[in-house]
């Protein structure tokens, strides 16, 4: 498995484990084209050169754990790193929800998804191994696996809350978005009511009648605009009682 922090893409490498009982031989394959895919490698050759948990000298089987516990170990970075990532989206949906941002959730829901279908076969994996025998797995390694397992249902329990919080993400977008529309709406609303006893008075004197006497008087042009200014300031003092302003 591969992140890069810097970005909101990851990889998936598959690790297939053969345990050859009779030879007493673990054999692994996978497929790495840089050094981060081969971390889990290193923490396994790790465990057995510094001999953590006295892992040279026990048997195959516990080996076997160490190597599933090496990559289960690498989930846990990645959903470090997805927190984060929706704290990030949910901090830009409540500044700016932009449009762009809804192919960001999408992503995210689809890697949750994807990740979540790669960690739930190791978990039954783990399950299966802990009901095989002593001769196979012994109990001193079931002691390991049982808390492996219980890592592993850590791990499902995060990608299923993530998945819920990506929901709750979309669904905040759409509520931003609606508020943001409320507010355009809101503002054309002002707008248009100030304009509308403004129109309707310059309608009525725009008509060409013979006979309209404040035509003819000498400041009819100035009592016009300070009935106007008189008209829009009231209203915005209106607007500004009511909280819209």
């Amino acid at each position: 498995m591969e992140q890069d922090p810097g970005s909101f893409e990851f990889g998936l490498n598959q690790v297939s484990v053969f345990a050859l009982y009779r030879h007493n031989l673990l054999v692994t394959f996978h497929e790495h084209r840089n050094e981060n895919r081969g971390n889990w490698v290193q923490r396994v050759e790790e465990r057995v050169r510094n001999n953590t948990e006295e892992v040279r000298g026990k048997d195959l089987s516990h080996l076997l754990y160490a190597v599933i516990d090496s990559v289960t170990d690498r989930y846990f970075p990645l959903l470090e790193f997805y927190g984060d990532r929706m704290e990030e989206l949910e901090s830009a949906l409540v500044d700016d929800p932009d449009p762009e941002l809804i192919k960001g959730i999408t992503r995210l829901k689809r890697d949750l998804l994807l990740v979540r279908r790669t960690v739930w076969p190791m978990r039954e994996c783990t399950s299966r191994l802990m009901v095989l025998s002593d001769d196979i797995i012994r109990k001193g390694t079931k002691m390991y696996l049982r808390d492996l397992q219980d890592h592993l249902v850590q791990v499902v329990d995060i990608l299923e809350t993530y998945r819920d919080v990506s929901m709750s993400l979309l669904d905040l977008y759409l509520s931003a978005t609606n508020n943001k529309m409320q507010e355009v709406m809101k503002t054309l609303t002002i707008i248009s009511t100030i304009f509308i006893p403004l129109t309707f008075i310059t309608g009525v004197y725009g008509m060409n009648f013979e006979y309209m006497p404040e035509l003819s008087w000498p400041f009819s042009y100035l009592i016009f605009w300070i009935f106007v200014i008189a008209i829009i300031m009231s209203q915005l003092y209106y607007f500004h009682r009511l909280g819209w302003t």
